[in-house]
């Protein structure tokens, strides 16, 4: 190529132009991987070294693994990443045989807990537990408005002990009896209604024994139970003052007559249970309250009349 030079001049301004060549760089060539820094002590420009990893102590900020540090005759220049062309896969090597196990390390610290997990399934319901044991019973409530007034029951019986003898006047005389030794003999001409001397038909009642119709005990104290009762053999009586020394259930009362009727007080500290329709009791002896559910007597005043059910053979609660 032919030189050109161009020259202005106009003084002051003078302007050169020229297309000649410049000097020759220098060329580069790869000397290796960069064990320290500087890669070399003697560097020549163009010389090229690949930065390892890690890079050697001390390379300047930048130079990172993989690329190329450029000696330019007056420092390192960081060329970048230096790399070919990503070659074919290698075969794979043979399998290395397995090592000895290593030693288990410490276990590590419980980690926080995670959270909550959905609410599973209702689970089938189980079997019921046994009955648990009497709680202890409430205090008596408020006495209840009285109620209203029956109906006059019939005339009740006269019990008359011999010798008795009526000899008065005015309201007295209009007895018109007059009993001689014999109990219950009523003497001829006192009495309009009677022609001769006769003897009246004893009058029986569940409470009355014999011709003399002498009153049984009508109101009965059985003893304190000690126990729960099965087919309990409560005594003969109308109104029974019962009690336990402790909470008590009672499944039957043995020897109900049909008709019977009795009526139970609770007079002790602790209440008492009279069970429905419990197996632990003879059936004839068994309770069946209306509720289907039992009857509790509560302490100090809890009160229920039973009557026996001679068809049924129950007793029955009121």
């Amino acid at each position: 190529m032919t030189d050109i030079s161009v020259t202005i001049s106009d003084d002051p301004v003078s302007v050169s132009v020229s297309n000649a060549p410049g000097p020759a760089g220098a060329s580069s060539f790869f000397k290796g991987v960069a064990a320290a820094w500087p890669p070399t002590a003697t560097p020549t420009a163009g010389w090229i070294y690949t930065l390892p990893d890690p890079v050697p102590a001390g390379t300047p900020a930048g130079f990172l693994a993989g690329y190329g540090a450029q000696w330019d005759g007056l420092t390192w220049t960081n060329i970048g990443p230096v790399r070919g062309p990503a070659g074919p896969a290698g075969p794979q090597g043979v399998a290395g045989s397995a090592g000895s196990p290593g030693v288990a390390g410490a276990q590590g610290l419980q980690g926080d807990p995670g959270p909550a997990g959905p609410a599973g399934a209702t689970g089938a319901a189980g079997a019921t537990g046994p009955a648990g044991a009497a709680g202890v019973a409430g205090p008596q409530g408020p006495a209840g408005v009285a109620g209203a007034t029956g109906p006059a029951g019939s005339s009740g019986v006269v019990t008359v002990t011999a010798p008795l003898t009526n000899s008065g006047t005015s309201s007295a005389a209009a007895l018109g009896i007059d009993v001689g030794t014999t109990a219950g003999t009523v003497a001829a001409g006192n009495d309009p209604r009677f022609s001769d001397a006769r003897t009246p038909t004893p009058h029986a009642s569940s409470h009355q024994t014999g011709e003399s119709d002498a009153v049984a005990a009508v109101v009965v104290t059985p003893a304190s139970l000690a126990a729960d009762q099965n087919d309990w053999s409560i005594g003969t009586g109308d109104i029974f003052r019962v009690s336990g020394t402790a909470a008590r259930n009672v499944t039957g009362i043995a020897a109900g007559t049909s008709g019977q009727a009795i009526l139970l007080v609770n007079v002790g500290s602790f209440a008492m249970t009279f069970k429905h329709q419990s197996a632990s009791s003879t059936a004839a002896n068994r309770f069946t309250v209306p509720w289907a559910g039992d009857c509790i007597l509560a302490a100090n005043g809890g009160n229920a009349v039973l009557v026996y059910d001679g068809t049924s053979s129950t007793w029955r609660v009121l």
